[in-house]
């Protein structure tokens, strides 16, 4: 914390999970100095499916986190099987030994955190708010940021960026448009089970069966 008694910041990247800590460790691998904060406490999870595609495992690779993303014990998932009403279609996942990954949030968040602030240049505040904007001349120029049991702080960084999700309120502060949006076409509801049999190769399961999708993700 008494890092944010140093000089300005060159980003403030609001929200730490996947989008936000992925680009405070490129940042921060560049030499960047970045401040990254969250209101929530890590390692923590968030509503997701969890699934990365092989067109994702290599980013992983890039980011240079995949190796203690698989330690956590995630099995690599190679085949894949859809089931289209009466119809069953199954084969390898990806061409030339691709595989996919299901790592939970919880885990795999806190790992690109960790990895993040590796680099010394990159400071995080977890349990951190962002109570508003700074504005000069039209322009974002920082943010005041409200820490669990301390007073509010403003916080200066030549670029801020908003890393909080679908309901971003830096976008709505700033006043970002809206683009593809559309409303919730059905609800979706997942869990975790254990006792099931596994197929002999790790495979993802898709079923489209009327108006109803459902996935089986291996962990």
């Amino acid at each position: 914390m008494d890092r944010l008694a140093e000089a300005d910041y060159d980003f403030l990247i609001i929200g730490a999970r996947v989008a936000g800590a992925s680009l405070a460790l490129l940042l921060g691998q560049r030499g960047h100095r970045v401040l990254l904060v969250d209101r929530d406490h890590f390692p923590s999870d968030t509503l997701s499916t969890h699934y990365m595609g092989p067109s994702a495992v290599p980013l992983l690779a890039r980011l240079g986190v995949l190796d203690d993303v698989e330690a956590a014990g995630f099995r690599r998932l190679t085949r894949s099987r859809t089931y289209a009403g009466d119809c069953l279609f199954e084969g390898p996942l990806a061409p030339g030994g691709g595989y996919a990954l299901t790592p939970r949030r919880d885990i795999l968040d806190m790992i690109l955190i960790e990895h993040a602030t590796r680099q010394d240049s990159v400071a995080f505040c977890e349990r951190t708010r962002v109570d508003g904007l700074l504005m000069e001349d039209d322009r974002v120029v920082g943010a005041r940021l409200m820490m669990a049991g301390e007073a509010a702080r403003e916080v200066r960084a030549s670029v801020v960026i908003g890393a909080d999700g679908k309901f971003s309120k830096v976008a709505d502060w700033v006043g970002a448009a809206r683009y593809q949006d559309v409303p919730a076409l059905r609800p979706a509801y997942y869990g975790y089970y254990r006792g099931v049999t596994a197929l002999p190769e790790p495979t993802v399961e898709f079923f489209f069966v009327g108006d109803r999708i459902g996935f089986v993700f291996p962990m």
